[in-house]
């Protein structure tokens, strides 16, 4: 593992692990073999895939099906809660798709480990949970919907440099929004409001455009860059802005991006819906170039 976003291959992962664990891996299980008392699981990754985004995941898991093509894996024991924190992936997925396309790989797998995990992590392809994030009452709702967005934007649409990380963690957090919103809990609007205001009481020192190694994963970084998306989706209106986000994706497929090629379907858009490109312009300048907090989007 290089730890560079840009640089992406397929995989052919092979593993022998003593019987009854489980291998869970990216890509697609081609074969299992018996050894003796143990078995080799043979996955293939057949999408380009950045090497932070591998993964291997071995315990005795159960397989549990949550929809047409998304799948959980954890302990027997756990069944109840997680067919309870789950039950509404597969609809989250037809959600996305509706958005921004096609589900870009074969399925979505969740892995639910024995231990606790501080937080969840997404995968190319899967996503890792631990024992302490399936409550049973839809508590940690909105990491589930997180992760799997990263599916789209970070994982199969990658960033060429990690300074450019904004684009990866700021769709996964708007998304987040999104789904509240198709729920009829709250407006995506609303939600951002209520993050803007606690932005405004921290420290105004971040460049959204280039936060820094240490800086990388700040939550500001998510909020700022999810309010960003949101005031786009506001200066264009919904048919333009969802019409720009899914041609970035497509674009973008199974390979990796720089800022300039979303600006470049954003602009496309505005020119399409009458939206003037120096408003478009100074959108991104304030919100990505500059520390102090823009004005909320109106």
């Amino acid at each position: 593992c290089d730890d560079t976003p840009s640089e992406k291959a397929t995989y052919d992962i092979r593993v022998t692990a003593d019987d009854p664990f489980t291998v869970i891996s990216n890509g697609t299980l081609v074969s299992k073999k018996r050894r003796n008392s143990a078995t080799e699981w043979h996955y293939k990754v057949k999408s380009p895939m950045a090497t932070y985004l591998a993964t291997m995941q071995i315990g005795e898991f159960t397989q549990f099906k949550l929809g047409r093509n998304t799948t959980a894996w954890a302990p027997g024991h756990l069944r109840a809660r997680v067919l309870e924190e789950f039950k509404q992936q597969q609809e989250m997925l037809d959600f996305y798709e509706s958005l921004f396309g096609e589900y870009p790989f074969p399925d979505y797998q969740v892995v639910i480990t024995e231990d606790e995990l501080e937080i969840p992590l997404e995968a190319q392809g899967l996503s890792i949970f631990g024992s302490n994030h399936i409550a049973g009452n839809h508590r940690f709702e909105r990491l589930i919907a997180h992760e799997l967005a990263h599916q789209w934007f970070g994982n199969s649409v990658g960033i060429s440099e990690w300074k450019d990380i904004w684009l990866n963690e700021g769709f996964a957090c708007y998304c987040e929004w999104l789904w509240v919103e198709h729920k009829g809990t709250d407006s995506a609007h609303s939600v951002a409001r209520s993050h803007y205001l606690v932005l405004s009481r921290k420290a105004q020192n971040l460049h959204l455009a280039d936060p820094g190694a240490h800086d990388m994963f700040d939550d500001r970084v998510y909020k700022r860059g999810a309010i960003t998306i949101h005031a786009l989706r506001r200066l264009l209106g919904d048919e333009a802005f969802f019409d720009a986000v899914r041609n970035y994706l497509h674009a973008g497929r199974n390979s990796t991006v720089m800022p300039k090629d979303f600006f470049g379907h954003i602009d496309d858009a505005a020119l399409k819906a009458g939206v003037s490109l120096d408003e478009v312009a100074e959108l991104f300048d304030v919100w990505l170039n500059h520390k102090q907090l823009p004005k909320f989007p109106a």
